[in-house]
């Protein structure tokens, strides 16, 4: 090849080279490929999340609806609610029926009566061996009683002790409704129900056992 053709070709080459890395230079970074994530006040945040008071500085959660397909709405004292999942379903032996409200603290479904005792007790027991029988640890359950009743649990089991709180450490907001100091072999834990709806509770081991309320 004629060496003037030849030189000529090697600059062309060159400079072809500096256009397109130039070029490629003032192209705009591609879109970030880091996922978006979701804050913990979205609608589908756990109960847990939702009973932390995260939607302002001194909002606490008034009470929540539990539904047996494992989704709720938690109640909050700035007048909010929101829309949680939780594991108190009938698939985790918890009681449902369809014509209870199940529930904890106050929500507006329900009618506060917070009527005076009626007197009457009706007794519960802690099943012997109740640590291995889940929703059969406790005799009755599900324990139907009238607003104004007491409810007397007795730890019958004589092996083991048991705090009985309601609603169950799943929801986050342990004991919002009543909780047992910790029941020794023949101790009792007495609450008086002054309101109607439905009231899951639990021990330890995974024992379940729900009080209804009828008016």
């Amino acid at each position: 090849m004629n060496p003037i053709i030849k030189s000529l070709v090697i600059v062309g080459t060159v400079f072809l080279g500096l256009i397109i890395a130039a070029g490629a230079s003032s192209l705009p970074p591609s879109a970030s490929s880091t996922p978006i994530t979701t804050s913990a006040n979205n609608s589908d945040s756990s109960s847990n999340q939702s009973s932390s008071g995260g939607v302002g500085g001194g909002v606490k959660v008034t009470g929540e609806r539990y539904f047996a397909n494992g989704t709720g709405i938690a109640y909050f004292t700035d007048g909010t609610t929101r829309l949680f999942r939780h594991m108190i379903t009938p698939e985790n032996e918890y009681y449902y029926d369809n014509s209870t409200i199940f529930y904890a603290g106050d929500i507006p479904e329900v009618n506060s009566i917070n009527a005076t005792s009626t007197g009457r007790t009706v007794n519960v027991s802690i099943n012997f061996g109740g640590s291995n029988l889940g929703n059969k640890s406790f005799d009755p359950n599900p324990v139907r009683i009238k607003v104004g009743d007491t409810v007397m649990w007795t730890n019958d089991d004589q092996y083991s002790a048991y705090i009985i709180a309601s609603p169950p450490p799943q929801t986050g907001i342990i004991g919002m409704n009543f909780m047992s100091d910790r029941l020794e072999p023949g101790d009792t834990f007495s609450h008086t129900f002054t309101n109607p709806g439905g009231f899951h509770y639990s021990a330890s081991y995974g024992m379940r056992g729900t009080v209804i309320v009828e008016e």
